[in-house]
């Protein structure tokens, strides 16, 4: 990804969270109160699919690294506008996707096992 499209999607990440943390603060949604202490938020929206998607690849490679223990465990969140100031929470860290992650590291640690056994000896 250019160097560009990356500070846009960041300034377009950091909006949407300012615009959520001002909803939230004049409307008193309690929709912050569904966001757990220490949760690494992203952030996605009706209309902004390239942010929405980067924020999921990111929040997806976050949880694979958390299963590899190179990032401690902690809640993932998507913070999602679906329609304008109206917000969603949806927990990215569930246990199904977790159990998926792990499923996927084991497979490759498999297939990688068995195609350096093969070259070793063939």
């Amino acid at each position: 990804m250019a160097k560009n499209n990356q500070a846009s999607l960041i300034n377009r990440g950091l909006d949407k969270f300012s615009h959520f943390l001002s909803n939230e603060l004049a409307q008193v949604t309690n929709l912050a109160a569904e966001i757990p202490d220490q949760a690494y938020i992203f952030h996605g929206s009706y209309n902004d699919p390239a942010l929405t998607e980067v924020e999921i690849e990111k929040a997806a490679d976050l949880l694979v690294r958390m299963q590899l223990g190179v990032e401690e465990e902690a809640p993932v969140i998507i913070v999602f506008e679906y329609a304008p100031q109206q917000y969603r929470i949806v927990d990215f860290a569930t246990d199904q996707r977790k159990r998926q992650a792990q499923e996927w590291l084991q497979s490759f640690r498999q297939q990688s096992r068995q195609a350096i056994d093969y070259e070793i000896n063939h």
